[in-house]
């Protein structure tokens, strides 16, 4: 028998990620509405390499949504 090792991997947040960070979102903040689709897909779009996800045995299992702001 081969056993397996489980793989953790950090990776930029594709559309498909979505409803898992809304499932975690869920989960953690429980009184927090999620985000939607339109939002995140605008910071995707707008800064696509502050988004990542953390897969756990391929299933996403963390997030971080970062964004840029003025300095004004």
């Amino acid at each position: 028998m081969v056993e397996s090792k489980r793989k953790i991997f950090l990776r930029q947040t594709t559309i498909k990620d979505f409803d898992s960070i809304n499932s975690i979102v869920k989960k953690t903040y429980p009184n927090m509405t999620n985000y939607s689709h339109k939002a995140l897909t605008a910071q995707l779009n707008h800064f696509p390499k502050g988004q990542f996800v953390v897969e756990y045995d391929k299933k996403v299992v963390g997030f971080c949504i970062t964004f840029i702001i003025s300095e004004s």
